[in-house]
């Protein structure tokens, strides 16, 4: 999925977000939607202009795929009513892929650093307060 595909469904996500009111749950799910689409777009700018030329294209390409079965999943929980939502499984199920995100975003950021840019780390994902 292109940087680009990703940020334009989570912004429909985010539509659906807003209009399931300010459940606590569904606001957290927000923040998390805005964050990584101001990480994505970072990292889009990024790639775009130096790491397709350099030794972490291969981390760039996984990062496209990591964000295609976050806006998947993402899709999948939308889809559910929060009465039939398993907060064990929507831990399950991102948790991983944030935490396989951020182990890229600290690879591009290797790269980045010697270039004075840095893609910042994913910070609005907190279920715990959620997780029986």
């Amino acid at each position: 999925m292109k940087y680009t595909t990703f940020t334009q469904r989570m912004e429909e996500h985010n539509e659906v977000l807003r209009k399931k009111g300010n459940s606590p749950f569904y606001s957290m799910l927000l923040a998390l939607s805005e964050n990584l689409i101001m990480v994505t777009k970072v990292i889009g700018e990024m790639v775009g202009t130096e790491i397709k030329v350099s030794s972490l294209e291969k981390e760039a390409r996984e990062v496209e795929v990591v964000l295609e079965e976050i806006e998947e999943t993402f899709a999948i929980i939308l889809e559910k009513a929060f009465e039939d939502l398993i907060m064990k499984q929507v831990y399950e199920d991102l948790d991983p892929l944030l935490a396989t995100l951020d182990d890229l975003i600290e690879d591009l950021n290797e790269y980045g650093e010697t270039k004075g840019r840095a893609i910042p780390y994913i910070e609005a994902w907190d279920i715990g307060f959620f997780y029986e």
